[in-house]
């Protein structure tokens, strides 16, 4: 379980620092940007050897996480990530240090990779064709099917505006649009944007869900305050 800690740690603070990069670039260009480029809790799921692990990474300080499942945050670990200056991040969890390399984004078509002391992880894209969410952040300009629509593998849904450009959100299996968000909404990367009732759920392979204790150095110290 070290592995998907390690990465969730890289993941939650890229994520941070693309957020701070974002909120002062929209400042510099006298926009005024959302608050919610600045949040401190990121919610990361990674799939390793067919189970997806739905992490909440809290930080708690420039450097400092405290990792813990999403159902269940009163057990986590603590976390601290330093970026090396070739690029690599020295994480410390539970009293030993790891060295580790991203040497791959994740992206909807492949997952993140990870070089941990000469060991190569590779975590699955996660293929979940029945969340309808953008990748990209920017605004829901366009609803092209009403709620309860049908549609077929491939066809678009709706419409996003990213920097001035439009384009077209599309599914990638056959079923039932239902919206959670209205015309309008601003976006972020990841944000769901429908529920989709698939016409032909068995041709999609499921993960199990991780449940539990994760086995790592230093879980288990119970929150006592939100804080």
């Amino acid at each position: 379980h070290s592995y998907v800690v390690l990465g969730a740690t890289i993941m939650a603070f890229a994520m941070c620092a693309d957020g701070e990069k974002e909120f002062v670039d929209l400042l510099e260009k006298g926009q005024l940007p959302s608050m919610s480029l600045l949040n401190m809790v990121r919610d990361v799921e990674l799939i390793l050897s067919g189970v997806k692990y739905k992490l909440r990474c809290t930080r708690n300080s420039r450097h400092s996480f405290s990792i813990s499942l999403m159902e269940d945050d009163s057990s986590f670990v603590r976390t601290n990530v330093r970026v090396l200056s070739d690029g690599g991040y020295l994480i410390d969890m539970g009293g030993k240090s790891h060295v580790a390399y991203l040497t791959n984004k994740a992206d909807a078509g492949t997952g993140m990779r990870i070089n941990i002391g000469g060991a190569n992880i590779a975590f699955s894209p996660d293929y979940d064709p029945s969340s309808l969410r953008t990748d990209v952040a920017g605004k829901l300009v366009k609803k092209l099917v009403p709620d309860g629509a049908h549609v077929e593998k491939g066809e678009a849904y709706g419409e996003i505006e990213v920097m001035k450009m439009f384009m077209p959100l599309k599914v990638d299996e056959a079923g039932e649009v239902n919206w959670c968000v209205n015309e309008g909404a601003a976006l972020a990367a990841g944000d769901l944007l429908a529920n989709l009732e698939l016409k032909n759920p068995e041709n999609v392979a499921k993960v199990s869900v991780f449940e539990g204790d994760l086995q790592v150095n230093g879980w288990g110290q119970t929150s006592t305050s939100n804080g």
